[in-house]
């Protein structure tokens, strides 16, 4: 379920915006949505990724050392977490600028 809920939160602004670019006056009630949307996908990428942050920061400045087969697996979950933080601010970017487009459009219509 907290997969479905994170696909939703992933994809659903990227659609909007891209709805709000192709067709800005039928879209218009879009618009206010699309930058909470980013920053949504923005916050939820960066809670993704908190083992990663805290892993090198529980590990910056010791002196060089073998690690331990513990350590070695800690290392591996954590680096291996990370395709869905970055496919969340993917997510944001393809929509932040197809946000931009969609505002670009709305205003030449104006003009």
């Amino acid at each position: 379920m907290l997969d479905l809920l994170i696909t939703l939160i992933a994809v659903a602004p990227v659609i909007m915006a891209l709805l709000a670019a192709v067709a800005p006056p039928k879209a218009a009630w879009i618009r206010p949505a699309l930058l909470p949307a980013v920053l949504l996908q923005l916050a939820l990428a960066v809670a993704l990724s908190y083992r990663q942050f805290f892993f090198g920061y529980l590990f910056a400045g010791e002196p060089p050392r073998a690690l331990s087969s513990e350590e070695v697996q800690a290392f591996a979950n954590a680096t291996a977490g990370l395709g869905l933080p970055i496919t969340l601010a993917l997510a944001a970017a393809i929509t932040a600028l197809a946000s931009a487009v969609a505002f670009a459009r709305a205003r030449r219509l104006r003009l």
